[in-house]
């Protein structure tokens, strides 16, 4: 008799543990158990949509003046980036060799006003997905919650300040995205 009730208090634990795990490591990914917590749980038990993108909208960063509206949602807590994605071949060279005239800022509010604002002049971090056929460049950090809400409506204003044609039919950059990155 007491075999059985150890094996059904077992049982019962165990149910309960697969019925909460996601729900659990949901928050802790979030960041809401606190940054160590967050960190281990996002390296050794990621989510699947932890790194897929927030957003992919289209840009043209050949007209100077231009101005593009994103909304989007942050799912986790941590390091983002926004960025421009590219279907023309990026060679490897040094960031500055991409670009020098190419000029964006970036206003993102939330529902308390302007959370985040930044300018990129020529400042592009290539990178390149070995796997698949994605390619383009990082242009603006972000951290969540610091810089910007966790799971709050998001609006941001990119502006292409000083456009580069060039530099846009080079790569054929067809898009702005926001996602997630890894902090390992």
């Amino acid at each position: 008799m007491r075999k059985i009730k150890i094996a059904a208090i077992v049982v019962a634990i165990t149910a309960l543990l697969l019925v909460v795990a996601p729900t659990v490591n949901s928050t802790v990914q979030k960041g809401y158990l606190g940054e160590p917590a967050r960190l281990l749980a996002q390296m050794f038990v990621p989510k699947a949509d932890l790194y897929q993108r927030l957003f992919q909208e289209p840009i043209d960063v050949g007209t100077s003046g231009a101005v593009f509206q994103y909304s989007f949602f942050n799912r986790y807590a941590g390091r983002h980036t926004f960025g421009l994605l590219a279907r023309g071949d990026i060679p490897q060279a040094p960031p500055s060799s991409f670009t020098r005239t190419l000029s964006l800022s970036i206003m993102c509010r939330d529902e308390g006003g302007v959370r985040y604002k930044n300018q990129a002049v020529g400042s592009l971090s290539p990178w390149w997905l070995p796997s698949t056929p994605e390619r383009g460049f990082d242009v603006f950090t972000y951290m969540v919650p610091k810089d910007l809400p966790l799971g709050g409506l998001v609006n941001c204003e990119v502006s292409v300040q000083t456009g580069d044609p060039t530099f846009a039919s080079r790569f054929e950059i067809y898009a702005f995205y926001a996602r997630k990155e890894s902090e390992e």
